[in-house]
């Protein structure tokens, strides 16, 4: 798909407002990541009672609707028309849907039965996800066209992570400092969750809007699409022209599997933290905390730190890192290294473990995001076709699928292992606590090498990145 008209892409910085508005639209994705990573698994299987398999199938079917409709998003959003742009009428249409879902998937009607808890799960599971894609897709499709800036697109990216992270760990915050303690039996009382859904809609409705309307004044300066026709062929002939960039296809593969591991590990917190270190609503709290200065300093350092190399070569030394850091604190305690739970040494320990683990993985998705952006140029410049929509369609989805992958991995592991299910520490057998350990921890190795191979198959460096610039630069100036 061409596309006529100015372009708001620019080889100098973004301002600073637009940079924050266009990073406020993470805020939703945000909300999304702690309601499905930290609290769904958990609240469906171990407060309301459905039996992991049909939790993580609830959520595996959800991801299946992305497949279909991140594309389909993209390429439409490549091809509208309209007085507000390609992007923005369809970052509109998400705003009521997300704040709407997200409130309904936490808040299922009391006394539902097996099937119907399913149902409601998987059918709210879906309108949250269809929703974010609506928003996400077309604003992931504005960077590009932001920026050709190398390093400018990985501050853009890190900002966006940031506020991602703000939304995110706020409602995750705000739920184990006020809204759980607030209600009787705590993470158990399923009152607890309806609240964190209420916040949560919010949170993620107000972050949309501020990224889509203080973004829409970009819209005169952005690509107007040509009149085209649509069709499944044109669509399909899109999609297929994407893949056959060898950078986008192993940045994609990579960066799901990688991401998929680290998630797998988040969707499982809430169970080990619970049972496996025993933890307190308090101590989880105090971890929160902690993990928010994470945050910061792998949101300020990694452009600095890319300055310094490129990229690929950054992204590659953080996925071995992770590799042999990761495991370590579950592999201590299952060999006995590590103090007993409810020692004094404990949670400091597993609080310096996370915050160490943390900053090189949101560095990660950081690199992730703006090598994904630097593939729209490399297969602009081999094709003559630039497809931002399409292409930050494959990015949504690759995130999105994360969460998915990560909650079926999590509910048949926890269907594998025979955990049981609404109990309390007291009732559960050493022997699972064990299995939950094992499963948390050395079983995720082998994902991060599956991710790593994938890492050093991108092609992309600083080097490579100008040289398509330069070429692109001369191909429009004829």
């Amino acid at each position: 798909m061409d596309s006529k008209g100015s372009s708001a892409g620019n080889h100098g910085k973004v301002p600073a407002f637009l940079k924050f508005a266009y990073g406020s639209g993470a805020m939703a994705e945000g909300v999304k990541n702690s309601v499905f990573n930290t609290f769904l698994l958990f609240y469906y299987t171990g407060v309301l009672g459905l039996p992991g398999s049909l939790a993580g199938t609830a959520l595996f079917l959800a991801m299946c609707f992305d497949a279909v409709s991140d594309p389909l998003v993209g390429y439409l959003s490549d091809h509208t028309r309209s007085r507000w742009g390609r992007r923005h009428p369809w970052m509109y249409a998400a705003i009521l849907p997300m704040g709407l879902s997200v409130y309904g998937l936490l808040s299922p009607p009391a006394g539902l039965g097996e099937r119907e808890l399913f149902f409601w799960m998987t059918g709210l599971s879906i309108a949250v996800r269809q929703s974010l894609t609506l928003h996400m897709i077309p604003r992931n499709a504005l960077l590009p066209e932001m920026t050709y800036d190398y390093d400018e697109r990985t501050g853009l990216i890190s900002i966006s992570f940031l506020l991602g992270w703000v939304g995110g760990l706020g409602l995750t915050q705000l739920a184990w400092l006020v809204l759980i303690p607030a209600v009787p039996g705590g993470r158990m009382n399923p009152e607890a969750y309806q609240a964190i859904g209420f916040w949560g809609a919010w949170i993620a409705a107000i972050g949309m809007f501020i990224a889509t309307a203080g973004t829409q004044r970009l819209v005169p300066q952005l690509r107007v699409a040509e009149a085209t026709p649509l069709g499944f062929r044109a669509f399909w002939g899109e999609i297929t022209n994407a893949l056959r960039n060898e950078s986008f296809r192993m940045i994609l593969f990579g960066g799901i599997i990688v991401s998929a591991a680290a998630n797998f590990q988040e969707v499982f917190g809430l169970y080990m933290n619970t049972y496996f270190w025993e933890f307190t609503d308090a101590d989880i709290a105090r971890l929160g905390l902690f993990l928010a200065v994470a945050v910061l300093v792998a949101v300020v350092a990694t452009r600095p730190v890319t300055r310094l190399s490129d990229k690929r070569r950054t992204a590659i030394g953080i996925a071995a890192f992770l590799l042999v850091w990761g495991p370590l604190p579950v592999a201590g305690r299952l060999l006995g290294l590590l103090p007993e739970n409810g020692s004094p040494m404990l949670l400091p320990l597993i609080t310096v473990h996370l915050m160490v683990s943390l900053i090189p993985a949101v560095a990660m998705g950081i690199l992730l995001g703006s090598m994904f952006m630097d593939t729209i140029d490399e297969s602009e410049l081999e094709t003559g076709i630039r497809q931002e929509g399409v292409f930050g369609a494959a990015n949504a989805f690759a995130l999105k699928a994360v969460g998915g992958v990560g909650n079926l991995m999590g509910g048949m592991a926890i269907e594998w292992i025979d955990f049981p299910l609404q109990a309390s520490v007291a009732t559960v057998s050493p022997e699972k606590i064990f299995w939950l350990g094992i499963v948390a921890g050395p079983g995720m190795i082998l994902f991060y090498v599956a991710g790593f191979f994938f890492l050093t198959r991108y092609s992309i460096t600083r080097e490579r990145y100008l040289d398509i610039q330069k070429q692109l630069e001369a191909r429009r100036s004829k």
